[in-house]
């Protein structure tokens, strides 16, 4: 093998680490930015257990906040939590979960992941917070019962995670999110909608828009 070979063996076993090390701890934590894995692969093997520390952060509640609520005449609820990440297949999330709570008998968590990365956290939590708002006038529209009672959420870390933690601390009867997301992170990692419908006891509905309709 010449020298010139070995060396380019080594660089791209060396990149190839320094990428690996970022999907594989950074990207499952909702890391999502580009610049990670363009310093992954300069640090490559170095960037290991940087990477391995960073990913120990818990997934996190950024924000809760209840935006249209109505008075009840008693009886019980059905808890709707909608993931939604701005995506085509997103709002169609929050357009089926519209045509399902149609009254004050449902509750709606209208909720979103955004990047964990704590130095742009709350330029992320501001964005994250005006796309929700935006959504919730689908869900209360012209109801004449008032529409469902709704909250958005606001997550860091990874999706799958994020949502299901949500879907458990807000008793969710059922999960309404696209059948695909936006980001590299989608192709990378796979679907966050499959790992939700394998680990959510209830059920998931996926949802999903035509050719015709992007």
């Amino acid at each position: 093998m010449s020298t010139a070979l070995l060396v380019a063996v080594i660089v791209v076993l060396w990149v190839s680490i320094g990428v690996a090390a970022v999907v594989f701890f950074l990207g499952r934590k909702g890391y999502r930015d580009w610049h990670w894995y363009l310093i992954g692969g300069i640090l490559g093997l170095i960037f290991v257990p940087i990477a391995a520390e960073r990913a120990r952060n818990d997934v996190r509640v950024l924000e809760r906040t209840p935006v249209a609520e109505h008075v009840r005449n008693g009886g019980e609820r059905i808890t709707i939590l909608v993931g939604t990440d701005g995506s085509p297949e997103g709002d169609q999330a929050v357009r089926d979960a519209a045509r399902l709570a149609v009254s004050s008998a449902h509750r709606v968590v209208l909720a979103t992941v955004v990047d964990a990365e704590a130095k742009r956290a709350e330029e992320n939590t501001a964005a994250a917070r005006s796309m929700l708002i935006e959504r919730v006038a689908w869900l209360v529209g012209d109801s004449p019962e008032g529409g469902p009672d709704t909250v958005i959420e606001i997550g860091s870390g990874q999706p799958s995670t994020v949502l299901l933690g949500l879907a458990e601390s807000e008793e969710a009867d059922l999960i309404v999110i696209g059948r695909r997301g936006k980001g590299l992170s989608q192709r990378v990692l796979g679907s966050v909608a499959d790992e939700v419908t394998k680990r959510f006891p209830r059920p998931v509905l996926l949802s999903s828009i035509t050719a015709e309709r992007r």
